[in-house]
């Protein structure tokens, strides 16, 4: 066995990390691992997409900066513009409302991102998440 995966959650109010099936999660190192060196990463999990953030995506983003690709020249469908983004931020195979897909960041990130590229690259200005 070379790897341990339990997930948990950081407490709101006290910081403390509570993990899931401590007490499995303990037996498992102490049966596996007694005795040799290891790593311990914590990672935040992805966001989860909800149906509000793909609407959001589908009904907003996608259309703003296929009207922003059409100004300089690209015509897109917007299922072509919705692919062409998720290919450039997210990897391929991620497609927002297309597929079960895990975001490999947080969703805010990924529209800040996407935010600063199209300002960049397309001269569009996409609004504050928040505000929509």
């Amino acid at each position: 066995m070379q790897k341990l995966i339990y997930t948990g959650k950081v407490d709101k109010k006290d910081g403390l990390l509570r993990i899931a099936n401590l007490r499995l999660m303990k037996l498992e190192v102490k049966e596996h691992l007694k005795g040799h060196p290891v790593f311990v990463t914590i990672e935040k999990q992805p966001d989860k997409l909800t149906q509000k953030r793909v609407a959001f995506w589908l009904g907003y983003v996608v259309p703003t900066v296929q009207s922003g690709l059409r100004s300089v020249g690209h015509i897109m469908t917007p299922e072509q513009t919705n692919r062409y983004l998720c290919d450039l931020f997210l990897g391929a195979g991620q497609v927002i409302g297309e597929t079960d897909c895990n975001l490999p960041l947080d969703f805010k990130d990924l529209i800040t991102n996407v935010t600063i590229w199209a300002a960049e690259n397309l001269g569009v200005v996409l609004g504050d998440m928040d505000k929509r």
